[in-house]
């Protein structure tokens, strides 16, 4: 059973692009620990606010596995925008930070998509609050299945927002949060295809019946979309026997396909 992480760090976004942008293919966590021990990085920062910020960019990015990170490197270091940056950065996050995993998919969705909800306030916060420590409170950290304070449900409820509105899919005014989807290209979209699903070839039903694309809020329409402008710019191969429709990962693996990102 997932255990669900209890936020308590911020973003950390441009200090995250700094990490990996100086940085090499040969870096490893023990390699990179060292760098910012001997100030090559974060060498503006006090040396314990410098190891707590790379503590938890190692356990958000380099926890996904040697080759993700790897892809990533590529993918910070390339000329796309820094939104699109954001964008992937939401991939990796939302795997070690669950909590707005669970948020974004399983509240925000349905009344994004079902019900045309963009905005949400602080009872909406408070409901998807109450719905962890009761129905999932055996997948929250022993200290807290007991009982939270009010100190730190309000914490991870401004977190929630703020973070959110850091990665750029939202904005808050009011203490509400707007949702406000980015821009999402085929080349996103098929990096989503490369981290998610292991096999080369995928059947179409399984993209549409993934949660994954309920947390980065996409329905059908959203995924055919997408769908079709990455076979236009050959990153997938589509193919279509009867009523089965396959789709093939065009560029070799995770690390390959990253590097195709200029």
């Amino acid at each position: 059973m997932e255990k669900i992480m209890w936020p308590t760090t911020s973003v950390w976004f441009d200090e995250t692009l700094e990490l990996f942008k100086n940085i090499s293919a040969e870096d490893n966590p023990a390699s990179i620990a060292e760098k910012v021990k001997n100030g090559d990085i974060f060498g503006d920062m006090k040396e314990t606010t410098a190891k707590r910020v790379w503590g938890t960019i190692n356990a958000r990015y380099f926890g996904q596995g040697e080759e993700k990170a790897s892809a990533l490197r590529y993918i910070f270091n390339s000329n796309i925008s820094k939104q699109e940056k954001r964008n992937y950065a939401l991939v990796f996050y939302m795997e070690y930070e669950n909590l707005f995993r669970i948020f974004l998919e399983e509240y925000i969705y349905n009344n994004f998509t079902e019900l045309g909800q963009k905005t949400f306030t602080q009872m909406d916060l408070d409901k998807f609050l109450e719905y962890i420590t009761t129905e999932k409170k055996e997948q929250l950290p022993l200290k807290l299945q007991d009982g939270i304070s009010d100190a730190s449900i309000k914490k991870v409820r401004n977190m929630l927002y703020k973070n959110i509105a850091t990665l750029g899919w939202g904005t808050i005014e009011n203490r509400k949060l707007t949702i406000r989807r980015p821009s999402l290209t085929p080349e996103w979209f098929s990096f989503l295809l490369y981290y998610f699903f292991d096999d080369k070839v995928i059947s179409k039903k399984e993209i549409y019946d993934s949660s994954v694309m309920k947390r980065f809020l996409l329905n059908e329409y959203d995924i055919e979309y997408l769908l079709t402008g990455a076979k236009k710019k050959n990153y997938i191969e589509v193919s279509q026997l009867g009523d089965i429709c396959n789709i093939t990962k065009a560029r070799g693996n995770i690390v390959e396909y990253a590097k195709t990102c200029k």
